[in-house]
């Protein structure tokens, strides 16, 4: 589903799972509140900037950048740098297909 489609809190819900292993998968402790803010930070930028992508190719682009080792500290800017990443791959297959 294109994240144009999904209302904001339904983001937010759908992220916040993916989010949480990024925070645990980074050994950064958070509780509820800073996953929230952290999400509700994440999805207003998806609605601007990324809202032709679909939700599960975002969620693909948190666990590609999480494996990619190259960052210290997860945080709103990490996670849309993660998905512009992805985004562009997509392009790039799509512009060769």
């Amino acid at each position: 589903m294109k994240i144009r489609d999904i209302e904001e809190f339904e983001l937010r819900s759908q992220l916040s799972d993916s989010i949480k292993l990024a925070l645990e998968f980074n050994s950064q402790s958070a509780d509820a509140s800073d996953i929230e803010r952290l999400t509700k930070q994440f999805a207003g930028a998806l609605k601007s900037k990324f809202k032709e992508m679909d939700l599960e190719d975002v969620k693909k682009g948190i666990l590609t950048g999480l494996y990619s080792g190259d960052y210290t500290w997860v945080n709103a800017r990490i996670l849309v740098i993660w998905t512009k990443q992805k985004w562009l791959s997509i392009l790039e297959k799509k512009r060769f297909v």
